[in-house]
């Protein structure tokens, strides 16, 4: 039997079957981009969403006028609530790319397709500086969608 190291199969396993590709060991770099971004969407939407809340319970208190721009009280809180549930589901998500399933990359993708809507939305209806998250979203979509997102989503797990 010949034992030479060129006959060795090559670490972590026996070689790929013919046809099949071998799983990635390391998270891609796009995956880890993925991530991050979903990490500051989140803590950017925390933020928001605790200064929406500072302004719904300084209008409820009368500390300010209630506004055509700023909306009621019950608008505020309505606002600070999803701004806060999309970004606790935005930090779960890039927890869930570490090794999450192909679900939580189509989830990462429905979240990056409603924030696309909401910034062309607000685009149209005249605020201009939502730049911002349709350059995020576009992100989110483009390295969810990559090739190297779905061979390490869909990798086989023992």
């Amino acid at each position: 039997m010949n034992t030479t190291p060129d006959n060795l199969p090559p670490y972590p396993g026996p070689p790929p079957i013919p046809g099949y590709q071998m799983a990635p060991l390391e998270m891609p770099r796009k995956v880890k981009t993925l991530r991050v971004l979903l990490f500051v969407m989140g803590g950017l939407n925390t933020l928001g969403g605790l200064l929406v809340f500072a302004a719904a319970a300084a209008t409820s208190s009368g500390a300010l006028e209630e506004s055509a721009e700023l909306g009621s009280a019950a608008t505020l809180y309505a606002i600070g609530v999803i701004a806060l549930a999309l970004a606790a589901a935005a930090i779960t998500l890039g927890a869930l790319c570490r090794n999450g399933t192909n679900g939580a990359r189509i989830a990462v993708l429905v979240i990056g397709g409603l924030v696309a809507a909401n910034a062309v939305v607000s685009l149209f209806s005249g605020e201009g500086a939502n730049g911002i998250g349709i350059a995020l979203a576009a992100f989110l979509v483009i390295n969810a969608r990559s090739d190297e997102a779905k061979q390490w989503f869909n990798r086989p797990r023992f």
